[in-house]
């Protein structure tokens, strides 16, 4: 059952629409918060120091907190999170930026407050329609259409 649901594009929507209304909400109430996200779609600006990046694990928590909550905003058009973030012994200074879509949780002081189970789901690709060898091609088509005037006759040489 739950497949079905992982799988349904308005309920996914839904989903992806909570999180960055539970997201807003904390950032206009002030509250402090923590996202669990695969990293493989966060980008870091600028790129962070191959020595800091090794250390990233593939899901991770990134916290909120003083000066990352403060610098915290989601963009204009609703897809992502930004914040500013230190990292490594030297707190290296790069801008986050995580698609709301990729949240798996928001944590609030340990206790998860909401789980996104459609987090970095991949949209099922349209199928393409079938061609259907029968009818005319596009080009047969143009040919017929040029070729159908009598004035037309003389490019066929």
């Amino acid at each position: 059952m739950l497949e079905k649901l992982i799988h349904n594009d308005k309920f996914c929507e839904s989903m992806n629409e909570n999180t960055k209304e539970i997201i807003a909400f904390m950032l206009e109430t002030g509250v402090e918060f923590g996202v669990i996200c695969s990293t493989d779609e966060v980008v870091f600006d600028p790129q962070l120091p191959p020595e800091i990046l090794k250390n990233i694990k593939p899901i991770a928590l990134f916290v909120l907190s003083n000066y990352s909550f403060e610098s915290a905003y989601i963009d204009a058009s609703g897809t992502t999170l930004y914040f500013e973030a230190g990292f490594g012994a030297d707190n290296y200074a790069s801008l986050v930026g995580i698609e709301i879509a990729n949240i798996i949780q928001i944590v609030v002081e340990d206790t998860p407050v909401f789980i996104n189970v459609c987090a970095g789901r991949e949209k099922p690709k349209k199928k393409k329609p079938a061609i259907d060898n029968n009818e005319p091609s596009t080009a047969d088509r143009s040919m017929e259409k040029l070729l159908s005037r009598a004035e037309n006759k003389k490019f066929l040489k």
